[in-house]
């Protein structure tokens, strides 16, 4: 990609976002999230990709309850992958008695 110079902050992070585009372009990123439905011409995406995504975001949402997790209150990365461990865990447990 050529030298873009952009003087004002409104182009500036136009630049910075065609360059993560072609970053991602690079990285071969696909598209997991579907298109609107009403789209002229639909996007095609990975309906299993999508369903693993939002489990994960649903996850990390209600891992957020906890002020720990989402704060991150603990300095060091070992002590804080612990504590999310344990709180899946947890959140896993009830799912499972629920299931019973």
């Amino acid at each position: 990609m050529a030298r873009l110079t952009f003087p004002s902050v409104k182009n500036r992070l136009l630049r910075d976002w065609l360059l993560r585009c072609d970053t991602l372009a690079k990285a071969d990123v696909e598209a997991v999230i579907p298109g609107k439905s009403n789209r002229r011409t639909p996007i095609p995406h990975d309906r299993a990709k999508y369903r693993w995504r939002n489990l994960i975001e649903r996850l990390f949402s209600k891992l957020k309850n906890w002020r720990r997790v989402a704060t991150r209150y603990d300095k060091m990365a070992v002590s804080y992958l612990g504590f999310v461990t344990l709180a899946s865990v947890k959140l896993w447990q009830l799912f499972v008695h629920d299931a019973y």
